[in-house]
């Protein structure tokens, strides 16, 4: 059996509401990176609609999921690609219908379709609450406004949820829900 590309992926016929939904919550996500002059923000959402993040599957999710309201980060391996590819992935409850978004792949499609496509095995999964909560608590400084400093520091077990993230952030946050966030990773 042979792998939908992640192009084809793309064009999954879904309804264009649900994947702006999905693809709007990047927004509210800015990361620090360091080019030749310094440490600059870049846009999440346009580096992957740039397919720009190829490789960041385990940071970039793990900053995602709290944004969304039923929300599953996968942590596994797709099956279907030239060798059994170790990749983090986000289930999104919209609407009745469960759909993944990718943002490695720069992908938003049913849940049932890339599973399929990429014959994928979970590994350990964590939901979008329980990253927010971590988050929160995790938070070592509070200044006002709801807004919130952190360091987190990444292990390397993959079913510890810090998994793969060393990370310096910035929350905006309003009766336990994550508005805004930088991230800078150290």
């Amino acid at each position: 059996m042979t792998t939908v590309s992640k192009y084809d992926l793309r064009k999954e016929d879904i309804n264009e509401k649900i994947r702006s939904s999905i693809y709007k919550k990047t927004s509210n996500i800015k990361l620090f990176v360091y080019k030749n002059t310094g440490f600059r923000t870049t846009n999440i959402s346009k580096k992957i609609q740039n397919d720009e993040m190829l490789g960041w599957c385990y940071q970039l999710c793990f900053i995602l999921a709290p944004f969304y309201e039923n929300c599953i980060l996968n942590r596994g391996i797709l099956n279907r690609l030239n060798r059994p590819y170790e990749h983090c992935w986000l289930d999104i409850y919209e609407e009745g219908e469960w759909y993944t978004f990718d943002p490695c792949f720069n992908v938003c499609c049913r849940k049932v379709t890339y599973d399929s496509s990429y014959d994928t095995h979970i590994n350990v999964s964590f939901t979008g609450d329980e990253i927010r909560q971590f988050l929160l608590l995790n938070s070592t400084k509070q200044k006002p406004f709801g807004i919130k400093q952190g360091i987190i520091q990444k292990t390397n077990n993959i079913n510890d949820i810090q998994y793969g993230n060393s990370i310096k952030y910035t929350i905006s946050s309003d009766k336990n829900k994550i508005k805004a966030m930088r991230v800078k990773y150290i």
